[in-house]
């Protein structure tokens, strides 16, 4: 679950938009990862965004929906592989403060895993 945060919340100021700028509000979002065979997986995301138009034109969703979706996808996978290199990256460290969670975390997602392989193999 990820949550806009307002002015003010956990130190965050936003600087004034400029002139006939207009900035959107954004609430939140889930991202649900679904593991796929071959390593690859699926992404799927809602989440809930105030663009500040009376109107969304479609060509302005299917342009969020066709490139800024595929962009941000691609950070994510830039830096999930990131973080399979570097043994001393920040999450990495969190990985090893916290081996319990991260072990818990493991056997949800194998338990998952094993409970739905028919299931991601006939996709």
């Amino acid at each position: 679950m990820i949550r806009g945060h307002k002015d003010g919340e956990h130190g965050v100021v936003h600087k004034e938009p400029e002139l006939r700028v207009v900035r959107m509000e954004f609430n939140y979002a889930a991202v649900k990862f679904i593991p796929m065979p071959g390593g690859r997986c699926r992404i799927s995301v809602i989440g809930s965004v105030d663009p500040k138009l009376a109107v969304v034109p479609s060509w302005l969703i299917n342009w969020v929906a066709t490139k800024v979706c595929w962009v941000a996808a691609k950070v994510l996978e830039s830096k999930a592989k990131s973080v399979a290199k570097d043994e001393d990256c920040t999450h990495r460290k969190k990985m090893r403060e916290d081996p319990e969670l991260y072990s818990w975390v493991s056997e949800r997602v194998e338990d998952w895993l094993s409970r739905n392989d028919t299931e991601r193999t006939e996709s």
